[in-house]
């Protein structure tokens, strides 16, 4: 006010816990070994491991060079890059998604191969995990048939 008149005046305060942000986790494991032209599993598990929900969740992996798709991903889209990708939607508090990926090993491929899988919510930061498989020398087959007599 002006001369002679009242003031008044308020604190406001507003207590309780911090927010608490999403926090997303990764991991990735699989086939540790596999023979030239075998099969390779690797499974991915994303977890909300934070307390309110993860939102617009992705989690992208790639197909590593010497590895070769081998059945159709579930729910996945293939992306020329080498890349598979999921839509996972929102994962509540505490949730897991499992996703497993089957690759076979090229019949020419020996050494390490891998890469890692990412993770990302549109209210929580990406992480990724990686794994990786050792190629060794697949079992020789002959073409020619067997004569007996």
């Amino acid at each position: 006010g002006g001369p002679g008149g009242e003031q008044a005046s308020a604190t406001v305060s507003v207590s309780g816990p911090a927010p608490t942000p999403t926090r997303l986790k990764i991991t990735k494991a699989g086939t540790e070994v596999v023979r030239a032209g075998g099969k390779v599993v690797f499974t991915i598990r994303v977890t909300n491991s934070g307390a309110v929900p993860a939102t617009n969740v992705v989690m992208t992996d790639c197909v590593p060079t010497g590895l070769s798709l081998m059945r159709g991903v579930k729910a996945a889209s293939l992306r020329k890059n080498g890349q598979i990708g999921w839509q996972l939607g929102t994962l509540q508090a505490g949730q897991t998604k499992v996703l497993r990926v089957v690759l076979r090993a090229d019949r020419d491929t020996r050494g390490m191969r891998g890469c890692a899988a990412v993770a990302s919510a549109a209210n929580a930061p990406s992480v990724s995990a990686a794994a990786r498989v050792r190629v060794i020398a697949g079992v020789a087959v002959s073409n020619r048939a067997r004569v007996t007599g």
